[in-house]
């Protein structure tokens, strides 16, 4: 996830079989977007109110409690259109 803001906030298990995958070149990456978002501040805090969207993704492995966050912007930011339609 080169070049997009992100905060892992829970880490993968040891032995997690989605990091295995990826050093094995079956996958580019552990990760799974869930369509769930969080508001928190700039830098992914905990806040009362405001902040900006980030987008949940969890680890791939169904026995592992893997948890990233990505700034939304930071992704819409690579668009090439601005992530408009």
């Amino acid at each position: 996830m080169s070049g997009m803001q992100t905060k892992q906030t829970v880490k993968h298990r040891k032995g997690c079989t989605a990091i295995q995958a990826v050093i094995d070149g079956h996958w580019s990456n552990p990760w799974w977007l869930t369509g769930a978002y969080v508001r928190r501040d700039t830098l992914g805090r905990r806040t009362r109110g405001g902040g900006v969207r980030w987008i949940v993704a969890e680890c791939n492995s169904t026995s592992c409690l893997g948890t990233l966050l990505i700034r939304e912007d930071s992704i819409l930011d690579k668009c090439p259109n601005g992530g408009t339609a």
